[in-house]
């Protein structure tokens, strides 16, 4: 298995245009002038459209949408290090924790497809396109169960908060 077909541009800005969708409700809330409904559809409409995005994505956007994600939603861990007098490892702390939610994302996605390959085998070609997708909902919803740091600030539940 060759590296090189994960690091690819189209990978990377799928990847991250996915995790900015998912993150969206955070910073419209942080920056917006929108109040009331408008900005409730919208976070509705993000938040789904970026879901939507991850089910139909393939393993490596998996990986950078859980890398981006992770950076976007849990940078402020890394911040905590100013006061141990340790700031110069903060941009480390930072790519650490995107790499470990990335690799997370990646092997429930990698999972989750290996799984629908043994369904498609036994229930033949039929099921194959819609168990991948059942199973990778259950791999979303297998990534709230995991807490890699002794806690999990990565619940992906805040996405409908403030939404419809």
């Amino acid at each position: 298995m060759k590296i090189g077909k994960y690091f690819t541009t189209n990978n990377i800005i799928e990847g991250l245009f996915t995790a900015l969708l998912l993150s969206a409700f955070i910073y419209i809330e942080h920056f917006s002038w929108i109040n009331g409904y408008p900005k409730l559809l919208l976070n509705s409409i993000l938040a789904l459209s970026g879901l939507y995005r991850l089910l139909k994505a393939s393993t490596p956007v998996w990986f950078f949408s859980g890398f981006f994600l992770a950076i976007s939603w849990l940078w402020w861990m890394a911040v905590s290090f100013i006061y141990y007098k340790m700031a110069y490892l903060i941009p480390l702390v930072i790519l650490i924790i995107g790499l470990i939610y990335g690799v997370l994302f990646m092997t429930l996605r990698y999972l989750s497809q290996k799984i629908a390959e043994k369904i498609e085998s036994y229930f033949y070609a039929i099921y194959a396109e819609k168990s991948v997708y059942i199973l990778n909902v259950f791999a979303l919803l297998a990534i709230n169960s995991f807490e890699p740091f002794g806690f999990n600030w990565l619940k992906l539940q805040l996405l409908f908060v403030e939404s419809l």
